[in-house]
């Protein structure tokens, strides 16, 4: 496909952008202080020397009533503004900042109540909130307008307030949390109040050629606002605002999974909910949802109503995506899977530091190329790697990249480890996208890869490495011990049909008609992954699960309630909280409740255990004391994709 219409600058008010290509607001956890840190300037300025147009900065709390990742109501947030700008401004790529105000989803800093247009508890902060009076709905109002003219005087090119995903201003806006019954509820025109307000404010404090945005985007639940009244909202604030464009998204708090889309959900897959509000705009209109290549992105910008396409997570996992396709190597993008590992580690994981699934590198950016970044090695050395899932294919490569003679062995066929398997489940997929790019990039390295090459101690000895890498995963426990209940073995009668997730997907025959228990000891993807994929297979599924809720570890990446969703649809799933599996035989389980209840039986034809696993058994290298050896991923302690990669970068690079 011919990209031209991408690479065709735009003016927004005043300022000219080089491309269409935005990075939308993500948090990142690189300003602890609420600050602008160097470690948030580098990850900016990595993405701007790879080629992005337009970046925003993450939201900025305007007020000490939200807790936000900036702090824009600090004046010390000007100078950090400076610093970034001087660092950047040579790229050509534009930065604004998003304005912001959590309102009853977010605790305000000093640990009282959050401040919301109506007492309607927000799901996340959990505490019934005050109503502001029109005082506070005054200084709110002012102090956006205060933080947009600290964007200005720090050297930024706009700035977008945030009108959606169920924060304050959203709030004023959807009858479902504004109960007021004074100017500011009610009506329409009286919901709207606030946000045309704020952007009077805001225009009054900042130039004329200071670009002002709204991010603006459909609820999603019933009774909130849709995407026909967010049209009609975007139609009256080009009639009475100064705005210069409009970021389009859609969902919030109660369906924040489309606020994220993961690997689930299609490129663009935003683009026919927000159809009419984008018809409604007249100015300049970001559009966004999963778009993963440039390629995606000029079909997007095909449609007339919209202008510049979002691009975020896959900047995340590839800083020179623009760079790398500009100069004709599309392949060598690392891809964005849609793990959602970034959502998760910035919601969730302490300290707060955005991570990816496939980029090792994100918090370490220096300004330069993953090159510059891993630098050469002083010293050529031959290393090998034994092992060709996700971990031994990072090291090879980064060790290949430090100047290394590099040596990969894998006992099966085929690279990707688990992985191999993992994206033949439904909606999984694009794991295999990983795999391609890991493979094509080991050979472009010269790699010299090894498949169908089991290693022993003798040919280590035989190939006479400097360093070894050893990145052979993980094995299933023999013992039969589960976490919930340790002091209990499971029953497995002989005869009985007890399989492991690999087992499964290795299989691929002999499951439709038949009933199957999916043990979910993990919380993780691996049991949905392997129930969806039962289910696809013509089976009946009973998934029993010793937590408390389903998939607690894919809440927080946004992925657990679309999961349950597609598998509850099927009609042939039931799930079984707290629970765990008792005795199996061939044609029952008795199944435990932790909570009290008593024990039952349920008929089934096979069992799958997914269950925590433990490092393959380590090489004893006898002798060879002068060999360097470094275990990694699974092999090391069995955990996650992230794991594996960040693990088998580190260990490419201290080579």
């Amino acid at each position: 496909m011919s990209l031209k219409r991408i690479f065709e600058p735009l003016s927004i008010n005043s300022i000219e952008l080089p491309n269409r290509i935005v990075r939308t607001a993500h948090g990142t956890g690189f300003a602890p202080d609420g600050l602008i840190s160097d470690l948030l300037i580098n990850y900016h300025l990595d993405r701007a020397h790879g080629g992005a147009g337009l970046s925003f900065l993450e939201i900025v709390a305007v007020h000490p009533s939200t807790n936000g990742r900036l702090m824009g109501y600090d004046p010390k947030i000007v100078d950090g503004y400076k610093r970034l700008i001087e660092r950047i401004e040579p790229t050509g790529m534009r930065v604004m900042q998003q304005l912001w105000h959590g309102g009853s989803q977010v605790q305000p800093l000093d640990g009282g109540p959050p401040w919301a247009p109506s007492p309607v508890v927000g799901l996340f902060a959990d505490q019934v909130p005050i109503e502001m009076s029109r005082a506070q709905i005054a200084e709110i109002t002012e102090c956006f307008a205060a933080s947009a003219a600290r964007c200005e005087e720090g050297g930024l090119h706009g700035a977008q307030i945030h009108a959606a995903h169920g924060f304050l201003i959203q709030q004023f806006l959807s009858p479902l949390t504004n109960h007021r019954e004074d100017e500011y509820g009610g009506s329409f025109e009286n919901r709207v109040r606030f946000l045309v307000e704020i952007v009077a404010a805001v225009r009054g404090a900042v130039s004329s050629g200071f670009p002002i945005g709204i991010r603006i985007g459909p609820e999603m639940t019933p009774g909130g606002i849709d995407a026909v009244e967010t049209a009609k909202l975007v139609e009256y604030l080009q009639a009475r605002c100064g705005v210069d464009f409009f970021d389009v998204s859609m969902g919030g708090f109660y369906n924040f999974p489309k606020v994220i889309g993961a690997m689930h959900e299609p490129a663009g897959y935003m683009l026919p909910t927000i159809r009419p509000v984008l018809d409604a705009t007249r100015i300049p209109t970001i559009a966004t949802g999963r778009i993963r290549t440039l390629e995606e992105a000029e079909q997007v910008l095909k449609d007339e109503a919209v202008d510049l396409v979002g691009m975020t997570r896959a900047h995340i996992a590839d800083p020179r995506i623009v760079q790398k396709t500009l100069a004709g190597t599309p392949m060598k993008v690392r891809p964005c899977v849609g793990a959602n590992v970034c959502a998760r580690s910035v919601l969730e994981d302490r300290p707060l530091w955005l991570k990816c699934a496939v980029n090792p590198w994100v918090g370490r950016e220096t300004g330069g190329t993953e090159e510059e970044l891993v630098g050469k090695a002083a010293e050529r050395k031959k290393v090998l790697v034994v092992g060709g899932g996700p971990a031994g294919c990072e090291a090879a490569a980064t060790a290949a990249l430090r100047g290394h003679n590099v040596i990969l062995c894998e006992a099966a066929p085929y690279l990707g480890g688990r992985l191999f398997y993992a994206k033949l489940a439904p909606t999984r997929q694009s794991f295999g996208d990983f795999i391609a790019w890991q493979e094509d990039r080991l050979y472009e390295l010269e790699v010299d890869v090894r498949l169908n090459t089991y290693v022993e101690v003798d040919d280590i000895s035989t190939i006479d490495p400097d360093v070894v890498i050893m990145a052979t995963g993980g094995r299933d426990r023999e013992d039969l011990s589960l976490v919930a209940v340790p002091g209990n073995k499971l029953e497995i009668e002989e005869g009985a049909r007890v399989l492991d997730s690999l087992e499964v997907f290795q299989d691929r025959a002999g499951f439709a008609g038949q009933s199957v228990l999916v043990y979910d000891e993990t919380g993780d993807h691996e049991a949905v992954s392997v129930a969806e994929f039962l289910l696809q297979e013509g089976a009946t599924v009973t998934f029993v699960t010793r937590h408390k809720t389903f998939a607690p570890r894919l809440q927080q990446m946004l992925l657990d309630e679309p999961a349950l969703q597609r598998l509850n649809a099927t009609g042939n799933f039931t799930l079984e909280l707290h629970a765990y599996p008792l005795a199996i035989t061939a044609e029952q389980i008795t199944i435990a409740n932790l909570g009290g209840r008593r024990d039952f039986q349920i008929r089934t034809d096979a069992a799958v255990l997914v269950r925590y696993r433990e490092p393959s058994p380590k090489l004893d290298l006898g002798m060879a004391k002068s060999i360097e050896i470094k275990n990694v991923g699974d092999a090391f302690a069995p955990r996650d994709l992230h794991a594996s990669v960040m693990e088998g970068a580190a260990a490419g690079a201290g080579i």
